[in-house]
């Protein structure tokens, strides 16, 4: 689906408070691809603020990668 040239010169004049409001409460609207094409180039500061490491931790275990925590000690998941 295109997007119409207007819509997105009007969103792109938006302050990126305005432009986080308006992503915040239309988020439900957006397809997963389209959310990822969009944080692709925020992921670490989204995992920032997730502020849980140990959802990235699991995520990375479903990959096959062994986590180690920061204070090195060992946990078998």
């Amino acid at each position: 689906m295109a997007i119409n040239p207007k819509l997105i010169r009007e969103f792109r004049s938006q302050s990126m408070t305005d432009k986080c409001a308006f992503i915040e409460e239309n988020l439900h609207y957006a397809s997963s691809r389209a959310i990822v094409k969009y944080a692709e180039t925020y992921i670490l500061d989204v995992l920032d603020e997730l502020n849980d490491p140990e959802v990235v931790a699991d995520w990375l275990r479903t990959q096959g990668y062994t986590t180690i925590p920061p204070n090195n000690t060992h946990i078998n998941h």
